[in-house]
């Protein structure tokens, strides 16, 4: 099929289902208004020629850079509670993310695994996106002592010790503006553009600014994630290459051909769209608030949930012999 005859499918379906979402609609039963469709489209993108050797032989091919939703990240107030399949986990009235005075906010981060094009059986066959349909709950931050720990957060990444500083802290300033272009720099793996310093990955938060502290604490999930090597690389990021030489004694392997462990987290590969409790555009990790974040939190609400997107590089062809 050709690429934009699937974007004007696509597209058509986002018209159809515009971006707004009653508080009631919980993502992960209603995906299709609750993730920003319009971004598959504008992300959807040919690469040129590939070439893969597998296991079977090589594969010759088109390669192309392809976006796809993963899953939610949750950012709650009570622990244990799910508002994104409506349940919890467990019958408690510990409210754990009230104000903690001078520490600020404690909140609880969920990752949900979530393949949306294979749940919805929209998986189209030529294309490399996950065709799994199963749901999957990552443990919580409530059982992580890293995420509670400041103390053992820092023991899990010692090196990020070296930024605690001014000047490392104002370099972020360049990761903001970049991030703002939707050119966030890994590099600079220990900011997260405007949205702060992902310097450990304890889910506390100032408590003054809730929707972009949520992306925040969502981001340093994902750094969580692929420090534990549960998320990989899909995508090229060159400025990461030094990363990659190192792991694997000086060659760079192509993403296009298969997906690389990586303990980095990659930022330029992800995008972040609100699900809840409204719907908003998909934005590069790190983006300027104010483009973005204002009328998305409703009186009293503290509650957020993130749709994840992956953009990944593929080889699409045929495979011979």
């Amino acid at each position: 099929m050709n690429r934009y005859i699937l974007s004007l499918c696509l597209l058509t379906l986002a018209l159809l289902l515009p971006i707004t979402a009653p508080a009631e609609d919980r993502p992960c039963l209603n995906p299709f208004s609750t993730v920003d469709w319009t971004f598959f489209t504008d992300k959807l993108e040919f690469k040129g020629m590939c070439l893969c050797s597998t296991d079977m032989g090589t594969k010759i091919g088109m390669k192309w850079t392809v976006p796809e939703p993963i899953a939610f990240i949750e950012v709650v107030r009570k622990s244990y509670d799910y508002p994104c399949i409506g349940t919890k986990l467990a019958d408690t009235l510990k409210l754990s993310g009230t104000n903690n005075s001078k520490h600020g906010t404690k909140k609880n981060v969920h990752y949900i695994k979530y393949p949306v094009f294979g749940s919805l059986n929209i998986v189209l066959d030529y294309l490399c996106v996950d065709k799994n349909t199963t749901i999957d709950i990552a443990p919580p931050s409530e059982l992580d002592p890293r995420q509670n720990d400041d103390q053992l957060s820092i023991l899990f990444q010692p090196e990020k010790l070296l930024y605690a500083n001014p000047i490392a802290q104002a370099i972020c300033f360049a990761d903001c503006i970049s991030a703002s272009t939707w050119k966030p720099l890994n590099s600079l793996y220990w900011c997260a553009g405007c949205w702060g310093a992902l310097g450990n990955v304890v889910t506390n938060s100032y408590g003054k600014d809730p929707v972009v502290e949520s992306a925040l604490l969502a981001t340093k999930e994902l750094d969580l994630l692929h420090a534990d090597f549960q998320l990989w690389k899909y995508s090229d990021a060159p400025d990461l290459d030094y990363v990659a030489q190192a792991a694997q004694i000086g060659a760079v392997s192509d993403t296009s051909c298969a997906p690389k462990m990586f303990g980095r987290i990659v930022k330029s590969q992800y995008f972040l769209n609100l699900a809840y409790p409204t719907v908003g555009k998909a934005i590069a990790i790190g983006d300027f608030g104010i483009k973005w974040s204002f009328f998305k939190q409703y009186p009293g609400g503290e509650d957020f949930i993130w749709t994840v997107w992956r953009v990944r590089n593929c080889c699409t062809g045929y495979q011979f012999p």
